[in-house]
């Protein structure tokens, strides 16, 4: 599933102050975008495209630098990496011939309140080749200030069977991946994933007509001077004031070792392969990951 899942096994570096989001569906009129601005319109296969952000814009917390990155894929990246990090119709996507499938954005509104839409339209996918009869609609929306992303979704018909996988992937994660909000199953009510890494699961099609998947920041988590763990040698000790729900421990490849799902004490490390980890822990203000080193 291309590098969106490679990804997952190659961790990047880690978002020290991650967010967390919470997410809400509801419904309204899904419209094309007027007077925008074509990214492409060729009889594209594979594209990465930049638009310069006309705002300032902060995603898992991080302010993001001038520009992010269109893709093929039905996502958004934060880097020219194919990160595929802002995810609305991940499939491997086709354009149904030149001047039929364009991609475009538009900004619209007034500062402070500002939207960056960006639109896929009248899109086809690869599994549905070489005749590319289906066809899908679908936009991303990024508000300046609130620093809101919503995904809505307009008119689509595809066969279960043009799926290259069980279906699309839709969800927004940051760029190392262990911090996420990955919707699965049914898009009409999905489960809302935003712990288990190694089961990514798709939306079995994509969300009806009129369909809006709302991501809104809910904090800036918990690893702040006044609230942190600490290691000591091979023993990550937390503080009296932090209550920890859960840890993981990923290796470098993003290999869940250590899943402790309550916690009443300090974790032991010195199980594990010397080496370099990644700790996720969750906590009743939100999550937070960091590296750590079994000595």
């Amino acid at each position: 599933m291309r590098n969106f899942f490679l990804s997952i096994g190659i961790l990047g570096a880690m978002f020290m102050n991650a967010q967390t989001y919470s997410f809400t569906k509801s419904t309204g009129t899904y419209a094309n975008l007027t007077g925008s601005t074509i990214l492409n319109n060729t009889n594209w296969v594979s594209f990465e495209t930049a638009i310069k952000l006309p705002f300032a814009f902060k995603y898992w917390g991080v302010a993001l630098s001038d520009s992010i990155y269109v893709d093929d894929w039905g996502s958004l990246s934060v880097d020219n990496s194919f990160g595929e990090e802002i995810s609305f119709m991940f499939e491997d996507l086709n354009s149904r011939g030149a001047s039929k499938s364009p991609i475009s954005y538009v900004v619209s509104g007034i500062t402070p309140n500002r939207i960056l839409k960006v639109e896929f339209k009248n899109i086809g996918f690869d599994g549905d080749l070489p005749g590319l009869v289906d066809s899908a609609n679908a936009q991303c929306w990024l508000y300046e200030t609130t620093n809101v992303i919503e995904y809505r979704y307009g008119t689509a018909s595809v066969k279960a069977t043009t799926w290259t996988d069980a279906g699309v992937y839709v969800g927004i994660f940051d760029p190392s991946f262990l911090n996420f909000v990955n919707l699965e199953g049914n898009p009409a009510s999905p489960l809302v994933n935003t712990t288990d890494m190694n089961t990514f699961n798709p939306l079995t099609t994509l969300p009806a007509t009129g369909t809006i998947y709302k991501f809104t920041p809910s904090g800036t988590g918990i690893n702040s001077p006044k609230i942190k763990f600490q290691q000591v040698g091979n023993t990550i000790i937390f503080p009296n004031t932090m209550i920890v729900n859960s840890v993981k421990i990923f290796n470098v490849n993003g290999q869940l070792m250590l899943d402790v799902k309550s916690m009443d004490s300090n974790i032991d490390i010195s199980t594990l392969i010397p080496g370099v980890y990644f700790i996720s822990l969750q906590t009743n203000e939100g999550t937070i990951t960091e590296k750590v080193i079994r000595y």
